[in-house]
């Protein structure tokens, strides 16, 4: 009778305690975690992407995808997410690929590693999505790349990053890369893009893609060298990174183009497995170079980088190669360039073997740059290169050892922002003293390491003067860039135009303190290069500009410069012009300019500036740069 009475309490009774014994499982961890206070640890926030803004101490995530959180709250509260994550972990899910196990690999392997008990505790469940992206996705090594500025595209001025996944399994062209950048559709022109892109119009997210497309695309098609830096990862560390990976290859973040840009958010990847930033804190915006910087140890206590190397666009291959070359063979590497039909002449007859080696492929190098500088090779073109190859085919096919110089890596060149203090004296003005700050990125007199040489790229470069009691703006340059395009080699079509494009505010001449003028200026010539380290140039000017301040709204005119590295300490510049204004000829003067540089550390230098525009200014200035 009692077998029969306890037999439905029974039947109640345990459903209850298995539903006791399910919270008590649930309940165990959330409390090991609340003990830890894991839901404020650096690496949790990190996986869940959690930031405090500008104007606010609040966190939120800056993933922008709903789908990402498994707490209705969790793009505000790391806690909700953390208790929402521990208890979808711990659900058992029957459906392939649905468990939070397979959606969050990189939180299931911290949360075991931080709870006691917690892996053992989990549900075994199948991913096999996952697991075929793991397998697609595996790495022995990450690396760094670095993409050279290309002034061509507002996107690409201050360089690119992206990750390289080292398999030794696989040869390095097939190799995978991640990518981070923004959401662009193709009909959005450049204005557009900058517009959006430095207000928050778009969306952005990471990408794999194998590395010979980007190597195409950097080193053949825009010719930009790519610097590889290979990190001091363990695999453990290499595999966290790459299951994080996993978790937001398909969520969107607001791209912001001076911020959360492509150098933000491949730095806040790889930096799940480093302690402390690897951005320059002491700035508001972020940049490639920045990044960089931290990975080489330069902003950082310890280097993350183990080993450097380039991989060398198609230009940078052709002129290493003609600059290895001694003076007979590059005069005979100029003759053929002109006239193919100087295979057949003694003087290329005349030189050995090796040397004839060494000049036909550094031409086929050539040829390959001007195929894709000049949109395709025409006939008399395609015609060199293919007597050049029937010519190569009758020599040893022994190949050339060029042992070309590594170059000096990009985390090399000079911090990109500066405040300098210069003592000035103006002829007719007197004595002042002039405070300068620029917050980005090289001038012509820099130096220039993994940057396009001969070339200026500068961003909102300010200048106060304080003299007679007071202060004054001096200039303000919203951008100012400037490419010689100089010709490393001579040969025919090495080398472009020369041109700049400046937009700012700036007094009208140095005769007066409170004329200023806000204008639109750009110079278009020629270049010549002296040797490795000088160039000279030519240009014709122009500008608009308003108010007129008595002289006019055009301004026409022409200049010419030289600029050298004297030695590694000393580098100068020299430009003089001419100009008058088209809608008020009576008005017209003429320039100089004598800037020099002194020093070779990346966070100072000293100048010393002679100018003279209606007056004389001489200046020594300090810059401190970081």
């Amino acid at each position: 009778m009692y077998k029969h009475s306890l037999l439905p309490a029974l039947l109640c009774i345990s459903p209850a305690i298995a539903q006791t014994a399910q919270a008590a499982a649930l309940d165990e961890p959330w409390l090991a975690a609340q003990q830890q206070q894991l839901a404020q640890h650096p690496t949790w926030l990190k996986l869940g992407h959690y930031e405090k803004s500008t104007f606010s101490s609040v966190l939120a995530s800056e993933v922008t995808s709903e789908h990402f959180f498994l707490a209705p709250t969790g793009k505000t509260s790391p806690a909700d997410e953390l208790s929402a994550t521990i208890a979808a972990m711990l659900h058992k899910e029957t459906q392939p690929n649905v468990s939070a196990q397979c959606r969050f690999p990189a939180r299931k392997h911290w949360l075991s590693q931080m709870l006691p008990g917690f892996a053992q505790a989990l549900p075994t469940v199948a991913c096999p999505e996952y697991a075929a992206h793991a397998a697609e996705h595996r790495a022995n090594s990450l690396s760094l790349l670095f993409a050279s500025g290309y002034l061509g595209n507002p996107a690409s001025m201050y360089g690119h990053l992206l990750v390289k996944l080292n398999n030794d399994d696989k040869t390095q062209l097939l190799e995978n890369t991640l990518n981070y950048g923004a959401m662009v559709p193709p009909e959005d022109n450049k204005l557009k893009y900058i517009t959006w892109g430095i207000f928050g119009g778009y969306q952005a997210q990471y990408s794999s893609e194998p590395f010979h497309r980007h190597s195409q695309i950097y080193n053949e098609n825009e010719l930009r060298d790519l610097w590889e830096y290979q990190l001091d990862l363990t695999q453990e560390e290499v595999d966290f990174i790459l299951a994080h990976h996993w978790e937001i290859h398909d969520k969107t973040f607001t791209y912001y183009f001076f911020k959360q840009n492509c150098a933000y958010h491949i730095a806040k990847l790889l930096e799940l497995a480093v302690d402390g930033s690897l951005l320059n804190t002491r700035k508001p915006w972020v940049m490639p170079s920045d990044v960089v910087a931290g990975v080489a140890g330069v902003n950082r206590d310890q280097t993350l980088a183990k080993a450097i190397r380039k991989h060398q666009s198609r230009q940078e291959a052709f002129y290493q190669k003609f600059h290895r070359l001694n003076h007979r063979e590059q005069a005979v590497a100029e003759a053929l360039a002109q006239d193919i039909e100087a295979l057949n002449q003694s003087a290329f007859h005349n030189q050995s073997t090796l040397s004839q080696q060494r000049i036909i492929e550094t031409l086929f190098d050539y040829y390959s740059f001007l195929e894709v500088s000049l949109d395709g090779l025409d006939p008399e073109q395609h015609d060199a290169k293919r007597k050049l190859l029937a010519k190569r085919f009758t020599l040893p096919a022994t190949p050339v050892d060029w042992k070309a110089p590594a170059g000096t890596p990009p985390h090399e060149a000079q911090f990109p922002s500066f405040i300098q203090l210069a003592p000035t004296y103006n002829s007719r003005l007197g004595e002042g003293v002039e405070l300068r700050y620029r917050a980005n990125y090289y001038d012509l007199l820099a130096l220039d390491a993994g940057r396009l040489p001969f070339s200026e790229l500068s961003m909102f470069d300010l200048s106060l003067l304080y003299r007679d009691d007071q202060w004054r703006l001096k200039h303000w340059d919203l951008f100012r860039i400037q490419n010689l395009n100089v010709s490393s080699t001579g040969l025919p079509h090495d080398g472009g135009n020369s041109w700049t494009l400046r937009v700012g505010v700036a007094n009208v001449d140095f005769a007066c303190d409170d004329c200023l003028v806000a204008g639109i200026s750009g110079s278009l010539g020629k270049s010549y290069r002296l040797n490795q380290e000088s160039a000279i140039y030519g240009m014709l000017d122009g500008k608009l500009q308003a108010p007129d301040r008595e002289r006019g709204h055009v301004k026409a005119g022409v200049s010419a410069g030289l600029i050298s590295r004297v030695t590694p300490y000393w580098r100068t510049s020299l430009a003089v012009g001419y100009h008058y204004y088209l809608d008020n000829t009576a008005q017209h003067g003429h320039s100089l300019a004598w800037e020099q540089r002194f020093g070779q550390a990346k966070d100072w230098d000293i100048r010393t500036q002679v100018s003279y525009d209606g007056a004389t200014e001489t200046s020594v200035s300090y810059r401190y740069y970081w």
